[in-house]
C-alpha cells in the first residue's frame, strides 16, 4: 500500500467494519507506518478513555444518564471519521461527563430487570468486539462454558448461538453493581452484531422474558434465581426473540447441570 489510508478508513479498520482483504492490507501498512499507528494509538487511548469513564459512571447512574455519555462518545467517533479531530472523544467525554452532574435522576429507583437490559444495551453501544478475547476464552479450562461460570460465580451454560450460523468475536467481564458481570459478542453471517450480556442478581427472581428497545436497538431480558442475562442487538423483534431463546435454554442447560442459588 503506496498511500495512507484516510482516518476514516483507519477507524472502521479498529470496528472490524471493511472486507477482510482490505483490512489485512491495512494491518501491514500500520505495522510498517509510523504515522498511522500514531494515529491508531490515539483512537484506542480514546476508547479506553470511554471505557474508563463508563465505569466509574455505570456505579453512580446506571440508567440513562450514562446512556446520554455513550450518545455523544458515538457521536464523537463520528466527528472523528469526518474530521479527524482525534481529541473529540476526549472532549465529548468530559462535557457529557459534566453535564451528567446536573442531571435530575429518576424520582422511582428503576426495577431489577430494567436496569439490566440498559446496561446491557450500554455495553453493546461501548465495547468494541476483540477477537483476542475471545480466544482466551475458549481456550481457557473448561472452554467458553468455564470462563462464563468462572466469571459469575456458578455453573454456567453458552448461549450455542454458533448452531445459527453466529461467531463468538469477544469475551470479557464488564463493571457492574452489583457485579459480577460478563458479555459475550457474536457476529452473523449478515453481519449483524448479537451481545450477550450476564449479570449477578443475588435475591431476585423474574422468570418472564421481556423485551425492551431503545432506538434502533432491542434487548430480551430475564431475571431466574439470582441470574440476570439479556440478549441485545440491532435487529428486529422477531429474529432477535428466536436467539434469545435458542439462547437461554443453551444457558439454563449448563445451569441446570449445577447447584443453584447462589
Amino acid at each position: 500500500m503506496s498511500e495512507h489510508p484516510e482516518r476514516a478508513e483507519l477507524s472502521a479498520w479498529m470496528d472490524r467494519e471493511i472486507p477482510v482483504d482490505r483490512a489485512r492490507r491495512i494491518e501491514a501498512h500500520i505495522g510498517a507506518c509510523e504515522h498511522c499507528a500514531s494515529i491508531v494509538a490515539a483512537y484506542r487511548a480514546n476508547d479506553r478513555a470511554a471505557r474508563d469513564l463508563f465505569a466509574r459512571l455505570a456505579d453512580e447512574s446506571p440508567e440513562r444518564p450514562a446512556e446520554r455519555v455513550l450518545e455523544r462518545a458515538r457521536a464523537s467517533r463520528v466527528r472523528q471519521r469526518r474530521t479527524g479531530a482525534a481529541a473529540a472523544t476526549v472532549a465529548a467525554l468530559a462535557l457529557a461527563a459534566t453535564l451528567l452532574s446536573g442531571l435530575l435522576r429518576p424520582t422511582q429507583s428503576p426495577s431489577a430487570p430494567a436496569t439490566l437490559a440498559h446496561s446491557a444495551i450500554q455495553a453493546h453501544a461501548l465495547y468494541a468486539p476483540d477477537p483476542s478475547r475471545a480466544d482466551a476464552a475458549t481456550q481457557s479450562p473448561g472452554g467458553l462454558a468455564g470462563w462464563l461460570s468462572d466469571a459469575l460465580g456458578r455453573p454456567l451454560g453458552t448461549p450455542g448461538l454458533e448452531r445459527m450460523g453466529y461467531r463468538l468475536v469477544d469475551a470479557r467481564r464488564v463493571p457492574a453493581n452489583p457485579g459480577p458481570a460478563a458479555v459475550l459478542q457474536y457476529r452473523g453471517p449478515d453481519g449483524h452484531r448479537i451481545t450477550c450480556y450476564f449479570a449477578k442478581r443475588p435475591g431476585n427472581t423474574d422468570a418472564g422474558m421481556r423485551y425492551l428497545r431503545d432506538k434502533s436497538v432491542g434487548a430480551f431480558y430475564s431475571v431466574d434465581d439470582g441470574l440476570a442475562y439479556a440478549v441485545v442487538g440491532d435487529i428486529g423483534r422477531a429474529a432477535l426473540r428466536t436467539i434469545a431463546r435458542e439462547a437461554y435454554e443453551s444457558i439454563e442447560r449448563g445451569y441446570a447441570a449445577g447447584p443453584r442459588g447462589g
